[in-house]
């Protein structure tokens, strides 16, 4: 049985009903974009928090997973700066692409502001004295 893949677009509370398992009077939904085979957009859906967290494969409770989405979630400094130090030292001291590490199962991508400008998206401080940004990718 073939699995479909999705892409996280956002989160938003226009509709309250979780396309997935029909769950109504939901606070806010996930917007995901179902993938073809080729990695291609198929059409939105919108799952409730759980369903979208298991649909992204993430291993968070549906709180957390709110969190991630909204670039809300409390992200250890140094995990983050040490994950970017690896990938900075892996190409030649330069910050080649975001560098990207696991975090239950959720995929954090995080950029050094100190080698140059943030690349397009919604890019989150860990705090406010850290040069350091990340996201939530899936």
């Amino acid at each position: 049985m073939p699995t479909t893949t999705y892409r996280l677009l956002g989160i938003d509370d226009e509709q309250t009903t979780c396309d997935l398992c029909g769950k109504a009077d939901l606070k806010c939904t996930m917007v995901l974009e179902a993938l073809d085979a080729d990695g291609n957009g198929s059409g939105e859906v919108r799952f409730g928090r759980d369903c979208g967290a298991r649909a992204l494969g993430w291993r968070v409770s549906a709180a957390r997973a709110e969190r991630f989405v909204k670039g809300t979630a409390r992200l250890d400094y140094w995990t983050l700066h040490t994950a970017n130090a690896a990938h900075v030292a892996a190409h030649g001291g330069q910050q080649v692409g975001a560098a990207r590490i696991d975090i239950d199962g959720v995929t954090i991508e995080i950029w050094d502001a100190f080698y140059g400008r943030l690349p397009i998206g919604t890019w989150m401080r860990p705090d406010k004295h850290t040069r350091l940004y990340w996201r939530a990718v899936a």
